[in-house]
């Protein structure tokens, strides 16, 4: 909670100040304003993970894979990625970072 009370300190100073940062090779950059609101950091099985919302995205291009079309839900994604600590466990020099 420090970490939203000190960002939307700054951003009453300065609105349109950037977050960007790398999780993973995957860029993020939005606004320090969308941190805790549709910008989410977290911890799963030991990894960062980040969960971002929006009404609609779009690819460079305006292509679109038919797929995302039909997004699977959120609890079916969250739940695979809960899981995926049964495979994470079985590798050795993964298991033992997480500890």
């Amino acid at each position: 909670m420090e970490v939203t009370e000190a960002a939307s300190r700054i951003v009453e100073i300065k609105p349109e100040i950037e977050l960007k940062f790398k999780i993973g090779d995957v860029n993020v950059k939005g606004l320090l304003a969308d941190f805790g609101e549709t910008i989410h950091i977290t911890k799963l099985n030991g990894r960062y993970a980040v969960v971002i919302e929006g009404d609609h995205f779009v690819f460079d291009k305006g292509v679109s894979p038919i797929e995302l079309l039909q997004p699977e839900s959120f609890q079916s994604v969250a739940d695979r990625l809960l899981n995926k600590e049964e495979f994470i466990s079985d590798i050795p020099y993964l298991s033992d970072e997480q500890e």
